[in-house]
């Protein structure tokens, strides 16, 4: 007996539910081992010292003059502009100037910090007083109180206010920077090894192998997700099809031969692990290289706060231990959150294609080219063109191939969309399409109803 059935009943809907279930899980799993992992780290920098301290000697002392640094000046409309030039003529700071009635004001004023407190800067505002015969006026809201002390002396000896009487510098010059010293992606590397183990154990369960069963429980990978996924998806896409024969013809499908399931599960592990491994170590780059630049950010910023205030020196230590570690880490790993994503959705969408096409191979004996498919694509705004021409004719009719017509699954990834070929869906990344096979006998109606032909 052969049966009538509509799309919307089908055992292929309640799969792909399925599957979306299963990256729903892969992204909370995601979650659980990036916070497991943010806080490991955190641990792991607490207990390693980070710094080694360094004197700030460069450009603390010295006379411009004797050292052969020129300054010149510019005017342009109301704005003056000084810049000093070491001997060699690369620039090594510039002061500018706006130009007032009865008085100058201070616009900007910068000194690279190799050329720092050897006068340059006091030089500049003698010179551009000197040249325009105009008083720089205090600016005290824009100013430090050191500044606004050195302003209050009489007649402003530029400079001189900073130096002790024995010309010697004042300690707060010459605090310790702290260097980092440390290799983060040595340090990192055999935690966040663990962490991409567990990952790998979420997708392929035991054939990941016990180094990441034992990682998954280590770090609760497995605390809101089932192990395993890729393999049940094409199971699962296995039985989903021998259901849909039962269905149409009200008896049993034959099943397929454990041995044939058993090496084609090893071929799609061994196909996917590649893919994950690769994916999951821009992931380990990201948080290495987040730190890293986070590390040297940080140690600039505590040589500007010695340089240009002259504050005791914070421990870059500390810095990296609180909440700033944890922060980079976190937004390194949400960064990969879609790759992660994307790469679930696209193991999972091959392994249930390898068990859809197999079951066409060995149920409906789709190899001798009597059995036609139906490329069934979501009717929405984001479905593309591909797989709408894919589809339907523009009458609204069903395209339907032969199952030999098809590449195999996954063989436009990583392709232009102009390569792209008629493949066991999904033909690209997030594509929903399935195929649904209509046996000899058979048609899909417009309205996706799959039923007897009607005999004439």
């Amino acid at each position: 007996m052969a049966n009538k059935i509509s799309f919307k009943k089908l055992p292929q809907q309640r799969h792909a539910d399925f599957l979306d279930d299963m990256e729903k899980m892969a992204d909370l799993a995601f979650s659980d081992v990036l916070e497991a992992m943010v806080s490991e780290l955190f641990d792991l920098l607490k207990q390693k010292k980070l710094a080694k301290s360094e004197n700030l000697i460069k450009g603390l002392a010295g006379d411009w003059q004797k050292e052969g640094y020129t300054l010149t000046h510019q005017k342009q409309n109301d704005l003056s502009t000084i810049t000093a030039h070491t001997k060699d003529g690369e620039v090594a700071g510039m002061y500018s100037f706006n130009h007032h009635p009865h008085h100058l004001e201070a616009d900007d004023a910068w000194t690279d910090i190799d050329h720092r407190r050897k006068g340059l800067a006091s030089a500049a505002y003698q010179l551009i007083e000197s040249k325009t015969r105009k008083k720089i006026k205090s600016m005290p809201h824009r100013m430090q109180p050191d500044g606004e002390a050195l302003w209050a002396q009489p007649n402003r000896p530029f400079g001189k206010s900073l130096a002790k009487s024995d010309d010697k510098l004042p300690r707060g010059w010459t605090g310790e920077v702290p260097k980092i010293e440390v290799d983060f992606d040595k340090l990192f590397a055999k935690s966040i090894n663990k962490y991409m183990n567990a990952l790998k154990y979420i997708l392929l369960g035991k054939a990941a192998g016990p180094e990441a069963e034992e990682a998954a429980e280590a770090t609760g990978a497995t605390k809101n997700a089932i192990p395993g996924m890729i393999q049940s998806a094409y199971l699962d896409s296995i039985d989903t099809h021998r259901q849909y024969y039962d269905m149409l013809f009200d008896k049993s499908a034959r099943t397929i031969p454990k041995e044939l399931i058993k090496e084609t599960l090893k071929a799609i592990d061994k196909k996917t692990s590649r893919f994950m491994d690769e994916s999951l170590q821009r992931l380990s780059n990201k948080v290495v290289t987040a730190v890293e630049m986070e590390a040297e950010r940080l140690r600039n910023s505590n040589i500007n706060e010695v340089s240009e205030t002259r504050s005791e020196t914070t421990e870059i230590k500390d810095k990296l231990t609180g909440a700033t570690i944890m922060t980079v880490v976190r937004e390194a790993g949400e960064s990969y959150r879609s790759d992660w994503s994307r790469m679930v959705s696209m193991d999972l969408t091959l392994a249930s294609a390898v068990g859809t096409h197999q079951v066409v191979q060995e149920i409906y004996s789709g190899s001798d080219g009597d059995v036609k498919v139906a490329w069934v694509a979501m009717r929405d705004e984001k479905t593309c063109e591909f797989c709408k021409n894919a589809s339907r004719y523009t009458d609204g009719t069903f395209k339907l191939y032969g199952i030999n017509e098809f590449e195999p699954a996954g063989y436009n990834y990583g392709k232009k969309r102009g390569e792209w070929k008629l493949c066991i869906p999904g033909a690209h990344p997030n594509c929903r399409c399935s195929l649904i096979y209509i046996p000899t006998g058979f048609e899909v109606t417009k309205d996706g109803t799959v039923q007897p032909l009607k005999k004439k």
